[in-house]
């Protein structure tokens, strides 16, 4: 918006100056949408996940002590007192490896969460699989 330096004492370019910023500002004004956007819960999930930003630490942290020191452990676990199919070795390792290196990588939030969870997923699909198929 542009600076005018008027006289006050001028009743008509006053008017019209007033007049103008109206306009102005009345054309720059957003029309009002009723319809709301709704986000899925994979869309919803995103957002949460790139709003930890401030709190990556937290979830490094988390995120290493739930794979290397519980998930992980306790799924090979459960996969060498099942037979120890070496087959299922892999995909838990897999995810480890995949959750450790975003995390190494300094990577986002709006990735190392997602990547974390799927790990989760993996480790959880293994023990399933070992319950279900030895």
């Amino acid at each position: 918006m542009e600076t005018v330096h008027i006289n006050l004492n001028d009743k008509q370019k006053t008017d019209d100056v007033i007049a103008k910023q109206f306009v102005q500002v009345k054309a720059q004004a957003i029309p009002y949408n009723n319809a709301t956007q709704t986000l899925s819960l994979w869309q919803q999930f995103l957002q949460y996940a790139e709003a930890q930003q401030p709190n990556r630490f937290g979830w490094l942290a988390f995120s290493f002590f739930m794979q290397g020191c519980v998930l992980v452990p306790i799924t090979l676990m459960i996969v060498v007192m099942r037979g120890n199919p070496f087959e299922l070795w892999i995909p838990c390792l897999v995810g480890f490896v995949i959750t450790e290196t975003t995390n190494l990588a300094a990577m986002p939030t709006k990735v190392t969460i997602p990547v974390f969870w799927a790990g989760v997923i993996i480790d959880l699909l293994v023990i399933a699989s070992c319950f279900l198929f030895y």
